[in-house]
């Protein structure tokens, strides 16, 4: 799942520019991957439009910690649930 993608690789960076950072012997981060980060969360915009100017897929990301905030035992499932429910609402 893309946010699993996404959580996945912001941990790995963060690892890595914590590993280079003390090996160099200081704050030192070579990742950025915000263009693609910011490529995928435009993907998800065309089904899951921000509401009122805030979109609740990166609310969850940043501001939750991808659910690690106690939000349950699959706060990415939980959440995929609720938009995904308002989708089949709709369709119906």
């Amino acid at each position: 799942m893309i946010l699993e993608g996404i959580r996945d690789q912001l941990d790995f960076d963060r690892h890595r520019a914590l590993e280079t950072g003390t090996v160099m012997g200081c704050d030192f981060n070579p990742y950025n991957n915000s263009r693609l980060v910011n490529l995928l969360f435009k993907l998800l915009h065309e089904n899951f439009l921000p509401q009122a100017g805030v979109c609740p897929i990166q609310v969850f990301c940043y501001d939750l910690d991808f659910g690690r905030q106690g939000l349950g035992k699959d706060p990415i499932g939980d959440l995929w649930k609720e938009l995904t429910h308002g989708l089949t609402k709709a369709a119906s």
